[in-house]
Order: structure tokens, then sequence, then C-alpha cells
């Protein structure tokens, strides 16, 4: 499966005063992506997966005035789901894409 995770949250230390700017937010390069913090997500169910970077890597970061932070990036990989074939070939099947954080709890 080919998907975009995005991802968004709130942080202040971000936040500016675009007044004199003119623009709706700031687009970061994926080069400076990678000096702003992002939630340590990881998807429970995967099996092996690759981040998309042909020509330049498949990730995207606007952060907004207020602080808000909108993260994007292009993933492909296989996932392991439970499989009920008690109706097969008839049978359907839902495989859900099972996502939290690695080193936080939801009190965090």
């Amino acid at each position: 499966m080919s998907v975009f995770i995005r991802q968004r949250w709130i942080d202040s230390r971000l936040a500016y005063n675009n007044t004199n700017l003119g623009i709706k937010s700031l687009e970061l390069d994926t080069r400076v992506i990678k000096d702003i913090w992002v939630p340590d997500l990881f998807v429970v169910n995967e099996k092996k997966a690759t981040f998309h970077d042909i020509t330049v890597p498949n990730k995207l970061m606007h952060i907004y005035p207020d602080g808000l932070v909108v993260y994007s990036m292009r993933v492909t990989g296989r996932y392991s789901c439970r499989m009920l074939l008690h109706k097969y070939p008839l049978d359907e099947q839902k495989c859900h894409f099972i996502m939290e954080s690695y080193g936080y709890s939801m009190d965090t």
C-alpha cells in the first residue's frame, strides 16, 4: 500500500507574526524539515516500508503563524492484518493501518 501520512499539531515555539510577510504559511524545504521536531509516529502492523525520494524526498511541511504545523510524507509498505476467511471466496476483509507514538504515552 502506498499512502500519504499527514499530521497536524501546534508548536507554539514556531509561531510568528506574518503581518509584514504577506504569506499564508512558511513552506519548508526538506533540508530544513530535519531540524524541526516531529511526532515519533510508527506503524504497528508494518512489515516493510520505504520513503519515496525520487527526485527529492516526498515530504512537505507548512508552518502557519499560530504555530500550526502540517507535515506530510509519502510511504509505501507491506502491512499485516488478520484475515477471517470463513466465507471465502464471498468474504470481505478490512485491514487497519495502526499508528502509535513510539516513545510517548497519551498523557505526554
